[in-house]
């Protein structure tokens, strides 16, 4: 019998991860679909293809990336994620965060800004559940302060001063918060980039 399908989706990640590189993109998102239909998209396995798009179009929209840089690429992979129907809250957050980057890397503050509140419903209340795994721009953990800090941004690009101090502050809050209640140090990046963006809120306000 052929061995049953990751629902991890860690079997196709060098694979299309790999095509992401070379900038084939579109056979990438094919690959995804494959695993899906191949996993009866299963629950498991529609938040693993969801976590693969975003980490694709992370990739994709950083520069220097050669072949596999493309923009329009991240903003398929985004819309694949977002429309997976069934995934978690958290995951749902993340890829608008995601796709938050995407209009503010192509000026469009007001779209990114409608992509973050939206984000920001969806993630809900701090989550409390243990050590964290690595929170990255793509990752579950820590979305509410990734939410906050991309908010102080497109707030800031939007003249929205006021506005845009208080998520800095919220953005430390969370941090801090999560420190205690974790019993372990904030990520030091998160951290830092909390404590630049209060900084340059209050020299503004």
């Amino acid at each position: 019998l052929p061995a049953p399908p990751d629902p991890t989706a860690s079997s196709i990640r060098p694979l299309a991860a790999q095509l992401r590189n070379e900038g084939r993109h579109e056979e990438a998102l094919r690959t995804i679909g494959r695993h899906l239909r191949a996993s009866s998209s299963s629950a498991s396995a529609l938040n693993a293809a969801a976590r693969l798009c975003n980490e694709l179009a992370l990739s994709s929209m950083r520069e220097g990336e050669g072949e596999g840089y493309s923009l329009d690429a991240a903003f398929e992979y985004l819309q694949v994620s977002l429309g997976m129907r069934g995934t978690t809250r958290e995951l749902q957050a993340v890829s608008l965060n995601n796709l938050s980057i995407f209009y503010s890397r192509t000026a469009q503050p007001q779209r990114a800004l409608r992509c973050l509140l939206q984000a920001r419903r969806r993630s809900g209340a701090p989550r409390r559940r243990g050590p964290r795994r690595g929170a990255a721009e793509g990752s579950e953990d820590d979305i509410r302060v990734h939410v906050a800090l991309n908010l102080t941004a497109v707030l800031a690009d939007l003249g929205r001063h006021r506005e845009a101090l208080e998520m800095a502050h919220e953005a430390v809050e969370d941090l801090r918060r999560d420190a205690v209640e974790r019993g372990e140090a904030p990520q030091a990046s998160l951290l830092s980039a909390a404590y630049h963006n209060l900084a340059v809120q209050q020299e503004r306000s």
